[in-house]
């Protein structure tokens, strides 16, 4: 869960900005400066993929990184998440080490973990 997430990555010294749908993230990305977004794949309203190919159209952000979510260990749903333009996908639920190991290579970089 978002919260959760938060919480953990604030443990390890990130700071986390939430959006609770797609059409949120796209504001929050208008007004912020992002370095890495965490895609839930299911969200209420505009889905996880449409919001990534959104992001993926805007010449601003089409090298953010990002990290989809899905609770499906599905093969093809993963495929279907990088396809849309994500780096890497993990599978929900998501221990915090993992969560923070995802972050840190995702973003190496540019922020020392």
């Amino acid at each position: 869960n978002r919260a959760i997430m938060t919480r953990q990555l604030n443990n390890h010294g990130f700071e986390v900005i939430t959006a609770a749908d797609g059409d949120n993230a796209i504001v929050q990305l208008q007004h912020k400066l992002i370095d890495l977004i965490l895609m839930d794949i299911q969200m209420p309203g505009k889905d996880g993929l449409t919001t990534i190919r959104e992001i993926r159209g805007a010449a601003c952000h089409a090298q953010l990184p990002i990290i989809g979510f899905t609770a499906s260990a599905d093969r093809l749903t993963h495929q279907r998440i990088i396809a849309a333009g994500a780096q890497r996908v993990l599978t929900k639920p998501i221990s915090e080490i993992d969560l923070v190991t995802a972050v840190c290579h995702t973003l190496e970089e540019t922020i020392a973990c």
